[in-house]
């Protein structure tokens, strides 16, 4: 090694939720610190999926949207939540939302 391997960063840390802008722009922040990045974690803080144009997506309450990941369908989500706007804790790649865990009446659940 050049230099002794380094630890995450606070900047690489997701602990307060986000709207879909803020987790762009932390989206932007990491890949500019390390443009081989491919997923970054974020905890949107209130996310519901929406019909999109050609696919589904995530939205928050500012109507703010990103697209559902390849491969990702909405229908658990949306039976767990009956449509509501929830806590959703994701990865942004390529410009796109893929949930792995939402918050359902206090409870977290894996998707």
């Amino acid at each position: 090694f050049v230099d002794e391997p380094a630890t995450a960063t606070t900047s690489a840390r997701h602990d307060d939720p986000v709207t879909v802008a803020e987790a762009l722009a932390t989206v932007a922040r990491v890949r500019a610190e390390n443009p081989f990045t491919d997923r970054v974690p974020v905890t949107l803080a209130a996310g519901v999926v929406v019909d999109g144009d050609e696919h589904a997506a995530v939205a928050d309450a500012d109507g703010a949207c990103l697209p559902l990941a390849d491969g990702i369908e909405p229908w658990e989500i949306l039976a767990r939540t009956g449509g509501a706007a929830v806590p959703m804790f994701a990865e942004i790649d390529r410009g796109a939302v893929r949930p792995l865990s939402i918050e359902v009446d206090g409870e977290l659940v894996a998707l």
